[in-house]
């Protein structure tokens, strides 16, 4: 399975974006979105090498609070042990 995480485009050039990812900055390809990012918009990262699909802020929020949520689910089953 393959996780895609939101992340927001920061700098953009012809075939790459520069993008935010969790407060870890990295460069990945934009080649396969159907329309053009700017600053600012939001992308699903693949694999942490590639943007599958631009969404909406709205959108992002929701993937990275269940993100979240996931990381603290995981740290209270640590602390169960």
């Amino acid at each position: 399975m393959c996780m895609a995480v939101p992340s927001r485009v920061v700098d953009v050039d012809a075939s790459s974006a520069l993008v935010d990812t969790l407060g870890t900055r990295r460069r990945v390809s934009v080649l396969l979105l159907d329309e053009p990012v700017a600053p600012g918009d939001w992308v699903l990262v693949r694999m942490g090498e590639y943007a599958s699909e631009r969404i909406d802020e709205e959108r992002a929020r929701e993937a990275l609070a269940f993100i979240a949520s996931l990381s603290a689910a995981d740290a209270a089953d640590v602390r169960a042990w």
